[in-house]
């Protein structure tokens, strides 16, 4: 495919729906991404219009920590998006390589994406898909919110689709898994979720097939994070759970409330920080993660006027011991305040009049210390190892989910390994395969997928049924029904799908006629009827 003003370089990506290039746009010389509709999706309205809505929606969301769309359009029969190009990986692949990611990291990927969600909520738009695979890691330290296809806006129309499931089933929130209507609430369960993953590199809602995920997205309520991280705040702990409540009038209200929570604004760290860890995790956890801001500043006003105070008592106080001494002789003897520090090493006595002024220096600073607020000494604390990064093994293996309507035989490249409905999701060496659905009364569907390693995707088909012809002629004439349905009056020839159905004509003058008929694919029925009086 060539597109106008835009070079192809390569194939990122390839999904069920779409596909993901890397191109140049060539009158700026700068990358982008190319999303293209695959070519066995055109004859899907419902697809086609979800692919629109993401460009619409998309152009009205400017904004840093969200993927911008550039261009949309058809080029030889083939619908794109143009997108920003975000050099980087999404956030499943950084919790997999970097996990445990250290918590002010997680604090600053939260802050992020919560800007780029409130702002598209202030606009009109709910996401409905939020996830780490949707959530872009940038080399530069930025952070992006992608996929907006499933996204829904106010001023635009309702759209069901038939051919994907509408959200991540583990990441939908207990409103969106039942078909209820959405408000920002359910996004911000969806982020709750993807950060609790992003702090233990698992989903808590995850099961062995869809029905136990949604399930469990009901009803289970995940462990506590601080049971799960020894270095988890209380703070940052009842915060995602109030995320993850099931009742959306229970659960936190609104990302506003999150980006002025005052433990999680001194706590997150800034993007330069987070570029140091990205460009060398290591050593970031080394340097015990992030310098505090000084929080001193305010002690240290609070502390000088006492400081000051002390100082006049002190001088006061010297005033009052020189007006009522009587004598300039005494002995060191006679004063117990002298502390001579090496006097054990000294053969000499000092004289009183050295003593007297070394006791008013003593009595001074007896006297500042008395004033002064006790002096603590604070140990440092003892520094934590840092906990190791645990190299988890690359995933070979992804998982597939089907739901098709009938049921059918599922192909994976010509080989029959299932039929619909699956007790469990099909495991697959990653790669790329030909999927094919079968049903002997409906059009068999075939299409190319690809198997992420690591990753479970689901996909809902419903198939369109094999087609016969039928042709009727009654005698003289008749009102022609197909199980109730009115078709036309005969002579009729129609085109109908295969199956079993109930034949029915009618003239006001004649009996009615009433039949069972069988319709075979590709073949063509023909009926001659003489009605009777």
């Amino acid at each position: 495919m060539k597109l106008e003003g835009y070079e192809i370089i390569r194939e990122i990506s390839r999904g069920p729906i779409a596909t993901v290039y890397l191109g140049r746009q060539t009158v700026l010389d700068r990358p982008v991404f190319l999303k293209v509709l695959n070519e066995n999706i055109h004859d899907h309205p419902d697809l086609l219009e979800r692919f629109k809505r993401e460009a619409r929606i998309c152009a009205r969301l400017n904004h840093p920590n969200i993927v911008n769309i550039y261009d949309f359009g058809d080029a030889e029969g083939s619908f794109y998006l143009i997108f920003e190009f975000v050099k980087g990986r999404p956030l499943n692949e950084v919790i997999k390589k970097l996990h445990p990611l250290p918590l002010p990291v997680i604090y600053f990927i939260l802050y992020e994406v919560a800007k780029g969600l409130h702002f598209a909520h202030q606009n009109g738009v709910l996401h409905r898909d939020i996830k780490p695979a949707n959530i872009m890691i940038g080399d530069d330290g930025s952070v992006k919110i992608t996929d907006f296809g499933l996204a829904t806006s106010a001023d635009l129309p309702n759209l069901t689709l038939q051919h994907a499931a509408v959200g991540t089933p583990a990441y939908m929130s207990p409103e969106q898994s039942t078909g209820k209507k959405l408000d920002p609430k359910s996004d911000i369960f969806s982020l709750g979720v993807t950060i609790y993953e992003t702090a233990t590199a698992h989903n808590p809602f995850l099961g062995q097939n869809i029905v136990d995920t949604l399930n469990n997205v009901l009803t289970k309520k995940p462990e506590p994070l601080k049971n799960l991280r020894q270095d988890c705040p209380l703070w940052f702990d009842q915060l995602v759970n109030s995320m993850l409540e099931k009742k959306a009038e229970r659960r936190l209200s609104s990302l506003q409330t999150m980006l002025n929570h005052a433990q999680l604004k001194r706590e997150v760290i800034d993007q330069e920080q987070f570029l140091s860890f990205l460009k060398n995790p290591e050593s970031f956890k080394k340097s015990g993660s992030a310098e505090k801001k000084p929080v001193l500043q305010k002690s240290i006003k609070k502390t000088i006027p006492l400081i000051l105070g002390a100082v006049f008592l002190s001088a006061l106080l010297l005033f009052f011991l020189n007006y009522f001494r009587t004598s300039e002789n005494r002995t060191p003897s006679q004063s117990n305040a002298v502390i001579v520090a090496d006097s054990a090493q000294s053969p000499f006595v000092p004289d009183s009049k050295k003593v007297k002024e070394e006791w008013r220096a003593a009595a001074a600073a007896d006297s500042i210390k008395n004033h002064l607020p006790e002096r603590r000494v604070v140990q440092p604390p003892a520094k934590k190892e840092p906990q190791a990064v645990k190299e988890l093994p690359e995933a070979t293996t992804g998982r597939l989910m089907i739901f098709c309507t009938p049921w059918a035989q599922v192909f994976i490249d010509d080989r029959l390994v299932d039929t619909t409905p699956l007790n469990k999701p099909i495991e697959l060496e990653t790669g790329e395969y030909t999927l094919a659905l079968k049903n002997p009364n409906y059009q068999s569907l075939v299409q190319k997928i690809r198997i992420s390693p690591g990753q479970e995707d689901t996909l809902i088909f419903r198939l369109k049924p094999k087609v016969g012809i039928l042709q009727i002629s009654a005698f003289p004439w008749g009102k022609v029904f197909i199980d109730d349905s009115l078709k036309g009056i005969t002579p009729l020839q129609i085109r109908i799908p295969a199956g079993r159905y109930r034949l029915t004509i009618k003239n006001p003058n004649f009996k009615i006629y009433t039949d069972t008929i069988t319709v075979k694919s590709g073949e063509k029925i023909e009926k001659r009827i003489q009605l009777k009086k």
